[in-house]
This record gives C-alpha cells, structure tokens and sequence, in this order.
C-alpha cells in the first residue's frame, strides 16, 4: 500500500491498495497539494491503520473523513479480492487463492488455453491448484471457465468500491453518515458469487 502524507502536518492525504508511488504522488496533487508539499511512501497495513489514528487525533474536515473512509474501504475491496473466490468450474465448489501473483498464473494459463485453441492444437489437462495447496486437473474448457470466475470475482468486488461505496461516501453530508457505511454492511453492494 502506498501513501501521501502532507510533510507539515503529517496528516495523510491519499492512499491506495494498488498502484505506484508515482499514481499516488498523482493523486496527491490531484487533491491539490504540490510535489514539495508531500511524502509518498510504501507502507504495511499496521503502519496505516497508525497514521490514521494519527490523522483522527486532530478535528477533521467532512472531506477528510470522507478521503479516510475511501482509503478504507479501498483497502477492503483488496484485501476481499485477495482472499479468493469460489469457482465451480469442474463441476464442484472450491476456493482459489487470488493474490496477485495468482492472478498472474491464472490468466497466463487462460491465455495461453486460447493460443493453443486458436492455434487448432489440443492441449491435454491443466493442473492448477485451490486455495489450501489441493491440486486438480481441468480441462481447457474448465480452466477458461475457473479463469472467468476469477475476473468475475475481482471486477464484482471493483465496482462494488467504485460504483456503489465511494459514490456512497461522497454524497454523505455528515460525519456519522460517513462512518455507517462499511464494506460488509452494504447489502446492496454486493459481489457476485459461484
């Protein structure tokens, strides 16, 4: 995760579950702030949840509790999408591993079940492995199915930040009103599931 923080105050400006130093110092001058003004630094999530405590020890701005919230609540949507999904892909229910490393393996191997299809070649099974270390065999057909279910995963839980939380949040005219929404309370936001 990486964060702005503004260097008089120490109070954090953005933050991101994904991306660079280099989007988040965009993002910092995005909220108006100048290069100098700002310190972008990769950190773990103990030492984000310190700064906010830090940032929430001094009377905030609505907008700063707002920025708080989306900085929260994109957290959560990562830490969602990383802890996996349930595909049913070879016809039973199994959770997968979906850190980004896995989501790499995942759509590579999808990728290359296309090539060889386009290609007219047959490929024989793909072993691929669920969330526990269980390996499996798929056929092509199943693992661009088991593929699939991933990217539905991770897209369901994107917009479910982008599209219903973060718009949630903005629109919030008070304090409390910010603080009630939650990743988990929203029952109208939710993901898509096998």
């Amino acid at each position: 995760m990486f964060v702005s923080i503004e260097k008089s105050t120490g109070n954090l400006i953005t933050s991101s579950a994904c991306g660079s130093i280099e989007n988040e110092l965009q993002n910092a001058i995005n909220c108006g702030f100048t290069e100098a003004q700002i310190e972008v630094k990769e950190v773990t999530d103990e030492e984000f949840k310190n700064i906010l405590i830090k940032s929430n020890t001094k009377e905030l701005t609505l907008n700063e509790i707002k920025q708080n919230k989306i900085n929260e609540l994109s957290i959560a949507c990562n830490n969602s999408i990383v802890n996996g999904f349930y595909s049913d892909a070879d016809g039973a229910k199994k959770l997968y591993d979906f850190e980004l490393e896995n989501q790499v393996n995942i759509v590579t191997k999808a990728y290359q079940v296309q090539l060889s299809q386009l290609a007219g070649q047959t490929l024989d099974n793909i072993s691929y492995y669920t969330k526990g270390g269980e390996c499996h065999d798929y056929t092509p057909s199943q693992f661009l199915k088991l593929a699939q279910d991933g990217e539905v995963w991770k897209t369901s839980n994107i917009q479910k930040y982008k599209d219903v939380l973060k718009p949630k949040v903005s629109a919030c005219t008070t304090a409390d009103q910010v603080n009630a929404v939650t990743w988990d309370g929203d029952v109208n936001a939710t993901q898509t599931t096998i």
